[in-house]
């Protein structure tokens, strides 16, 4: 019997681990608002100085001026997100920028979560490299959402546009991928691939990058534009081009957890416990 319970013990721990590192992907930059140290332990309403590369690279951190961007508290909805970065949208007084975003490799994804104020204008939301070469992100004013990646000699802009759209009730996750084996790149919109376009781009220019703000030259396809205005809560770069089944697990670890009923819960251990004393009785019959 006390062998039985052990196994019991065993399969849950093993399946819960199974299922919270499936797919589990590591940035090479990382920008969290629930890590309060990346953002210097700021008050809530407070403006902030720095938002820090928690990634495997960890040496792109952003510096941040003005008083248009501040860390706020939220109440979390349908995804886990108790803490933002927050732009009022105005680029009069706010700035966000660090140097470009090189790898050494153009297989790159970009991944964020966001949440605008409003749907109606073209609003940057992130822009790295310039003149001849870049990459970037943009809500469009009908709520779709653009990925660029430019290379060559600034004409070679590839370009694909969601189909899907974001809301101003709750945060939305967008992700561009420029894949160089496939010679594409991939829009998707919460965990789902919504677009695709052919290239095989060199997008790691060597001009400064924007987080919700332009830094000096960027793609021309992301013009116009304004400020973005609304919160950012994650943001994260990968040096890989991520696969489907990589972004959706991405989207299903943001996702809030819905409380199971205690019998539901207890029948699930039964069910563990079954097949966990199954599994020992045949081994014993050998």
């Amino acid at each position: 019997m006390k062998n039985s319970i052990k196994l019991v013990a065993i399969c849950v721990v093993m399946w819960a681990l199974l299922i919270s590192t499936a797919d589990a992907q590591t940035a090479r930059h990382a920008y969290d608002a629930s890590d309060a140290t990346s953002l210097g332990n700021p008050a809530a309403g407070a403006t902030i100085s720095q938002w820090l590369d928690t990634g495997t690279a960890a040496d792109r951190d952003w510096l941040v001026s003005g008083s248009q961007i501040t860390y706020q508290t939220i109440s979390p909805g349908n995804f886990v997100f108790t803490d933002t970065v927050r732009y009022s949208g105005s680029q009069v007084d706010g700035d966000m920028n660090t140097t470009d975003f090189q790898f050494g490799t153009n297989n790159a994804s970009f991944e964020m979560w966001l949440r605008p104020d409003s749907i109606g204008s073209n609003e940057l939301l992130f822009e790295t490299g310039g003149g001849t070469r870049g990459a970037g992100l943009r809500l469009n004013d009908d709520g779709t959402f653009r990925f660029v990646a430019r290379g060559g000699n600034g004409t070679n802009n590839s370009v694909v546009d969601s189909t899907l759209t974001a809301n101003t009730a709750d945060f939305v996750q967008v992700v561009g991928i420029n894949d160089v084996l496939n010679d594409e790149i991939r829009i998707y919109i919460n965990g789902i691939l919504d677009g695709t376009t052919a290239t095989n781009r060199n997008w790691d220019g060597t001009d400064d990058a924007g987080l919700g703000i332009d830094q000096n030259a960027l793609p021309s396809q992301l013009t116009p534009f304004s400020a973005f205005g609304g919160d950012i809560p994650l943001f994260r770069l990968y040096d890989t081009a991520l696969t489907d089944e990589q972004v959706l697990a991405l989207f299903d670890a943001q996702v809030a957890p819905v409380p199971e009923p205690a019998s539901i819960a207890i029948w699930s251990l039964i069910g563990f416990g079954l097949v966990g004393f199954g599994y020992y009785r045949a081994r014993r019959k050998k």
